[in-house]
C-alpha cells in the first residue's frame, strides 16, 4: 500500500469512526477535523484546516477551566473525562466524554500539537437520568403503597378510639397463643376488665369525658403490662390482656396492680372510678372461646360481690 492509498484509509477510517476528532498544533490551530467534528458541534464550515480553535468557539476563553487543559496538554499531558457537561452559546446542555493527548513531530521528541477525541453522550445521560427517575419514582410509590398497607392493617387490627387491639385481632393473637401453649405446655392467662358503672360516667360527664376515661385507662394498661402482653378493647369498657408464660398467681398480681392503681388515681375530668377483673388461665384443651367464657365467669363474681374487685376463675 502507496502513502496515496494509506491517506485515503486513513481519511475513510475518520470518516466512519463514531467518534468525533481534531488535531490542534502548538497554537492551537486545526491541522484535521473529522466529519463527526463538524456534526457533534453543528459547524456549517467545512474547512477549520488552519484556523484557531478559539476562533471557531470564542465562548473557550470565558471557560478558564478549558484554556487549563489546553495549557497542560500542550506542555505534554494527557487528560480525559468521562462525562463532561457542555453548556452550548444557545443554552442547549451537552454532555460529551473526551481524551485529549499531545502528538509530536515524526522522527523527534518535538511536541507538534494536541489531538482529542470526543462523544456525544447526551442522549446516554438523558436515558440514564430518566431511568433513575424512573426507579425513584418506583421506590416512592413502593414505600407509599407499605405506608398504606401499614396503615390498613393498623387500622384492620387496632380500636380506633385507643389505639390498643381490637376485639378481631386479640381473638387471633389469643388463638395464636393457645396453639403454642398445647405445643410446647406453656402457661398462659387472660384478664377481662370493666369499668364500673361506666354508664354513670357517660351519663353524668358527657361521652367525650367518657372516651377520654377510655383513653386514658388503656394508657395505663400498656405502662402496667409487660411488652409481651397483648392488651385489646373488647367492646365498650371491658378489655382483655392476654399474658404469655404467666401463672395464675402472677395473673392475680398483675390484675390487682392495675386495680389499686385506678382506684387511686383516676383520671380527669372523672375524679375516680373502679374496674372490676376476671383472671383465669389456660388448662389443655382449651379454647380461645372456652378461656374467655371463664375469665367472664371470673368477671361476673367479682361485679356480683361488690365490683372493684378482682376474682380468678380456675
Amino acid at each position: 500500500m502507496n502513502k496515496e492509498q494509506l491517506s485515503e484509509v486513513l481519511e475513510f477510517a475518520y470518516a466512519n469512526n463514531p467518534l468525533a476528532m481534531a488535531i490542534f498544533d502548538m497554537d492551537m490551530c486545526y491541522v484535521f477535523a473529522s466529519e463527526q467534528w463538524y456534526q457533534q458541534y453543528d459547524l456549517e464550515s467545512r474547512d477549520l484546516v488552519g484556523k484557531n480553535h478559539y476562533e471557531v468557539f470564542p465562548e473557550i476563553l470565558d471557560m478558564p477551566e478549558w484554556l487549563e487543559i489546553h495549557k497542560r496538554v500542550l506542555n505534554g499531558e494527557t487528560l480525559e473525562n468521562p462525562r463532561d457537561r457542555l453548556v452550548r452559546p444557545d443554552g442547549r446542555v451537552q454532555y460529551q466524554r473526551w481524551i485529549m493527548k499531545p502528538w509530536y513531530v515524526p522522527g523527534s521528541e518535538v511536541q507538534g500539537g494536541a489531538f482529542i477525541f470526543t462523544e456525544d453522550i447526551t442522549r446516554q445521560i438523558e436515558l440514564e437520568e430518566e431511568k433513575n427517575h424512573l426507579i425513584e419514582q418506583l421506590k416512592s410509590e413502593v414505600n407509599q403503597r407499605k405506608v398504606a398497607e401499614e396503615k390498613l392493617r393498623r387500622l384492620a387490627s387496632t380500636d380506633e378510639l385507643t389505639g390498643l387491639f381490637n376485639r378481631r385481632h386479640i381473638n387471633e393473637l389469643l388463638a395464636e397463643e393457645i396453639k403454642r401453649a398445647s405445643r410446647y405446655n406453656n402457661a398462659i392467662s387472660l384478664l377481662v376488665i370493666d369499668i364500673d358503672d361506666f354508664k354513670i360516667i357517660n351519663d353524668t360527664h358527657g361521652h367525650d369525658a367518657g372516651d377520654q376515661v377510655l383513653r386514658a385507662f388503656s394508657k395505663l394498661l400498656l405502662d402496667v403490662n409487660r411488652d409481651t402482653d397483648k392488651v385489646g378493647r373488647w367492646g365498650g369498657e371491658e378489655f382483655v390482656v392476654v399474658l404469655p408464660h404467666a401463672s395464675t398467681d402472677k395473673a392475680l398480681t398483675l390484675a390487682e396492680r392495675v386495680r389499686s392503681k385506678v382506684e387511686a388515681d383516676g383520671f380527669q375530668p372523672v375524679d375516680c372510678f373502679t374496674v372490676s377483673i376476671g383472671v383465669t388461665t389456660y388448662k389443655q384443651g382449651d379454647t380461645a372461646e372456652s378461656l374467655i367464657k371463664r375469665a367472664d365467669t371470673a368477671l361476673y363474681a367479682a361485679k356480683n360481690n361488690g365490683k372493684n374487685r378482682v376474682e380468678a376463675s380456675t
